[in-house]
């Protein structure tokens, strides 16, 4: 019998908490999202920031994580 189920695109999910205690909430919430559209999360990052940094929302060295991290697990999707 041939399979014929859509494959889920997979995802990886990023956040930077700015010290919100509900972070692990938000977190939770935004991999929920992500399957409710469709897609499978196969990974996640999470950085502890003061301040968002404008244009990136990471530093270069958690980019530059999360890009290895994403590509390693074949994510074609990156939702923050």
């Amino acid at each position: 019998m041939i399979e014929n189920t859509p494959r889920k695109t997979k995802a990886f999910i990023a956040g930077a908490n700015l010290n919100d205690p509900n972070f692990d909430y938000y977190m939770s919430e935004l991999a929920n999202l992500t399957e409710a559209a469709n897609m499978e999360v196969v990974g996640q990052a999470r950085q502890n920031e003061e301040h968002i940094i404008a244009g990136t929302y990471f530093g270069l060295g958690k980019i530059n994580e999360i890009k290895d991290m994403a590509h390693g697990l074949k994510a074609k999707v990156l939702v923050l």
